[in-house]
Formats: C-alpha cells, structure tokens, sequence
C-alpha cells in the first residue's frame, strides 16, 4: 500500500528507500509496484533532469532481480519496419550511460508503449490491435546495469518466433511459432558490467505477443548448477513434498517456517509462497539462503555480559527483553541488561547446506 501511494504521490526523493526495498525483497508483487512506481516518475514531465536517475535505478533492480519486469514495445510493425527500428536500437547500444539508452528509445519513430510484466514469470500479454499489417512484429527493449559482469542463464518464451539480441549481438533465435510455456527457451550469456540493451523480436503471433524473459546469476559450484537444473525442469508431488517439509530432522523446514496458522515459527510463512515468488527464486533460497536476506529476517548476534553468544531472528523486542529464535527454532528470551552487544548480519539464519540432506527427488 505504500509503495503504492508513493507511485502516486511521491517522486524521486523517495528513490533509495524503494531501490533498496528492491534489493532486500524478491516478491513478484513488490518488485513490480516499485518499478511500477519509479516508471510513474520518471513519465512525469517535471522530473525530466532526473530521468536517466530513474531509468537507470530501473535497470540495475532487473539486473539485481534477475525479472526483467519493464519493457517498451514497439508495434505492431511490418518486417521493413521491424528491420529500421531494431538497426536504430543497435546503433546506439555502446553510447556511454543510460541516458544514451532511454533517448533512442524516444527517438525511435515507431508506435511504442511502456508494459510492466506480472506474475512469478514477469510475463506481458499484448492484446492485438487491428492493423492492416500481414505477420505483424512485435520489437520489446528493456535495460539491465550490473556493476560487475555476471555469467547467467536465462529463461524464455513466447507465443511467437523469438529472437534476443543483448547489446546488438544475438544470443538466441528460435524461427518456430510455439505455445507461451514458462522456461519454454532457456538459453546462458553474460552480461558486461555495465549499461546492456535487451532487444525481443517476435512475429507471428496470433493474438498478439505473450512473452517473458527472466534470468538467473549462475553458482559457482557445480552441485548446485545441477539441483537447480532438477527444480527448474521436474515436477514435483505435493504430498511428497509435504511430507519432506514436515520431516523436522530431515529437512528441518518446520522447524522454523509455518504454513497456515501453525504458531511459534520465527520464519517467513510459507503459505502461498508459489504465487509470490518465481521458482528460480525459491531455489536460490535453499540453495543460498543468503544471496537475498528478506526485511525482518537479518540474524541478529547477541553478546551476553558472561561472554554467551546468542544467534537467530529477532522476533520480539520490548523495553526490557528481546526475543530472538535460532536456526533450530528455539526461542531465547533475553533480559537487555545482561546484553554486552548486539549486532545486525546481513546473513540469513537459515543454515547452508541443507540440500544436502535430500536426495534429488526430495529437493
């Protein structure tokens, strides 16, 4: 409801708070509102000096995310003009700074409008216009601003043809009309550590494109390249999958976490948690707890006075006691003047390695 308000109400003084509610917070609907919120501003004719700010802050939250969530389409156009507009963007690619970036866009003198993907895939759906156009296409550009370089496999699909260039080079093509199926094409690249155009081509869609592309930042451990291959490509069974959730020494997920009204967790409630976060993200969180900490869920350390350290979630802290639950799901009820020191992690309490209670089939 904040962020909400903000869209409306607020403008690009309000920029670092929602850029780092970003970074912290990997909801579909969180992410989407902000960038939601940031492209409201940066439309807004009065912040036109700060809008290469804004343009940019976009790009670095995709890149940061990995859900390519704002996309200015283009279209529908014929294959001659696809061809103008797509040599256009390429022209302009390795112009220094985002600034460079947004005026092609506007400079590009082709019908263009400004979409938000939605939902755990960051999907768009365009609905056809009526047009005299035989086979129209579709031209899609988004931006990404990674400080550093990233390897990353990316995950895509359309209900047309579908090729992706990244800064003017093609890193995919598929010639074939298929079905919209999420992670229908995957494909790796890696992105520069700088300023990078995503440019979408699609033709051939019957009622307009549907389309996504998302990515993922790559492990650095092979067995981890491997599980995550397994969750992004297996269905699972839920009640198998329930099963190993309630299994407390083996999978020790309800030891902290709830689902339901289940009380006395310290963990985030899981209930839903499908239809609020992409499956590359609930992967990444087993797997790496600690690449994205959410809000609230810091560990905490707690120096005691007789040199006692205490770890965990803060759950509760009253004018004379703090409460803090450990990773085992243990609550410990401090009086603050036995505390010597108390200090924030930005580390999950979560523990690593709990994949590797699992076979295959249970993660």
């Amino acid at each position: 409801a904040a962020i909400t308000y903000l869209a409306d109400h607020g403008g690009p003084d309000q920029l670092e708070p929602l850029t780092t509610i970003a970074g912290k917070n990997r909801s579909t609907e969180v992410l989407t509102k902000v960038v939601h919120a940031i492209s409201r501003w940066e439309a807004d004719r009065k912040n036109h000096c700060r809008r290469a700010e804004l343009h940019g802050a976009i790009a670095r939250i995709q890149a940061n995310s990995g859900a390519v969530l704002r996309w200015t389409m283009f279209g529908p156009l014929s294959s001659a003009g696809s061809k103008t507009v797509l040599g256009r963007l390429h022209r302009v690619v390795d112009a220094a700074g985002p600034h460079h970036h947004v005026d092609s866009i506007r400079c590009v003198r082709a019908r263009r409008q400004t979409q938000i993907a939605t939902g755990t895939d960051a999907g768009v759906v365009m609905d056809q216009e009526c047009d005299a156009i035989r086979k129209p296409v579709w031209l899609a550009v988004a931006h990404l601003e990674s400080p550093q370089e990233l390897d990353v496999e990316c995950f895509a699909s359309s209900n047309a043809t579908l090729q992706i260039w990244l800064n003017a080079n093609s890193v995919y093509k598929r010639d074939t009309v298929t079905e919209y199926r999420e992670n229908g094409d995957q494909f790796e690249v890696s992105l520069p550590g700088r300023t990078s155009q995503l440019v979408v081509r699609m033709a051939g869609a019957k009622d307009g494109p549907h389309f996504h592309l998302r990515f993922r930042r790559k492990s650095s451990k092979a067995e981890h390249e491997r599980l995550s291959k397994i969750g992004l490509t297996s269905q699972g069974d839920i009640n198998r999958g329930g099963e190993v959730f309630a299994a407390a020494e083996k999978s020790q997920c309800i030891k902290c976490h709830r689902i339901g009204n289940e009380p006395g967790r310290i963990g985030p409630d899981l209930t839903g948690i499908g239809s609020r976060f992409s499956r590359i993200h609930l992967i990444e969180s087993i797997l790496e707890p600690s690449r994205t900490v959410a809000p609230s869920y810091e560990t905490v350390n707690v120096v005691l006075m007789n040199g006692r350290l205490v770890s965990g979630v803060k759950i509760k802290d009253d004018k004379e006691v703090v409460t803090i639950g450990d990773n085992q799901g243990k609550i410990h009820e401090i009086l603050k003047v036995d505390i010597e020191e108390m200090l924030v992690q930005p580390r999950s309490t979560m523990p690593d390695g709990l994949e590797e209670r699992l076979t295959d089939q249970e993660f």
